[in-house]
Parts: C-alpha cells; structure tokens; sequence
C-alpha cells in the first residue's frame, strides 16, 4: 500500500464551485446516475457561501465542504452539513466523499474524512453518518476499518440496490480527528 499522497485538505471557497460540480458529475458517472444531476454552479454558490448580504437577510450554508488538493490541483471532496438526533444532539451527514480515479489509494480519502471528523469534534458533535451503496464492498470494509459501524434501515421502494448506513460514534470520531494533518 502506498503512503498517503502529498496531499493538502482545504475548505472549500466560492470559487471552487465550478471545481465542486465537475467532481460531482463524476461521482454520478461511477454510480451510472448522470441524468440525475440537477446540480448547478449558481446553486452550489448559493446553497455553500451566502454573500455577507445574504447572510444578513438570514441566508445560511447548508453544506460545508473539504477539497483534497495534489499540486495545486482539485482531486477529491467530502460535503457534509449538520443533521440532528432527537437521542444525541447535534451531529454530521458526509453526503459525497469522492476521489478521483487516478489519485486513490493514496490515502486522500481517509485524509478527507478525517477533516471531516476533526470538524466533528471541534463541534461537539455526537455522530458522523454516511451510506454506502451495498455493491461497494472495498468501500464497506475500509469503513469498517476506521471503526464505523453499520446501521442497518429498510430498503426503498423502487431502488434495485441497499444503501448501509454508517455510524462513527464519539470515539471514533475522536480516533480519526486525533490523525487528522
């Protein structure tokens, strides 16, 4: 196994929104769902980074997002927003953690994913949730090697595939916070 790429986790600006989309229009191509995006960059800017104007009038992020860069160049993301449990409190759904092709298994995903959880832990939060589908079995065991575990829900109505849900509690939170660069 290679070492991690030299490799810088950056929250993501304005700016990056044109970077952001194409990563996910990529996402959508590797799970065959491109006719599914609806996604464009005014919403992203829009929905990610209000102008201060905006957040005057009461506008407010509804995501946050990390971008893994390697010579300067945009190769990964994590988005993620806050969601909250009625049993623990406050709490972060990592919608698309995503690397491109080229660059995996260089440890930029676990990079990624750890920001999101030293994020996790600067605010208090009680659980990291994420799915994944049930066919991307490197991906279910490398979850389960960060110590998640997996939250087992019903299947939906008309979707041929099983997304596992998956929890990393306070310890391991803190467990991938503490490795986080």
């Amino acid at each position: 196994k290679m070492a991690a790429a030299t490799c810088v986790v950056r929250v993501g600006r304005r700016e990056d929104a044109c970077h952001l989309l194409e990563l996910i229009r990529e996402l959508a191509v590797v799970e065959n769902e491109l006719d599914q995006v609806k996604m464009t960059e005014e919403t992203l800017v829009r929905d990610g980074w209000p102008l201060p104007e905006e957040v005057a009038a009461g506008a407010v992020p509804r995501f946050d997002v990390l971008f893994a860069e390697v010579d300067g160049a945009v190769v990964g993301f994590a988005l993620y927003f806050h969601n909250y449990s009625t049993w623990e409190g406050l709490g972060i759904y990592l919608e698309d953690l995503y690397v491109k092709k080229d660059f995996r298994g260089r440890g930029i995903g676990t990079q990624l994913i750890r920001g999101v959880a030293k994020v996790a832990e600067q605010r208090g939060c009680a659980r990291l949730q994420w799915q994944v589908i049930d066919f991307n079995k490197p991906a279910i065991k490398y979850y389960e090697s960060l110590g998640a575990r997996e939250r087992v829900e019903a299947p939906v109505a008309g979707f041929d595939g099983k997304w596992l849900n998956f929890i990393a509690d306070r310890d391991v939170i803190h467990s991938l916070a503490a490795a986080a660069l």
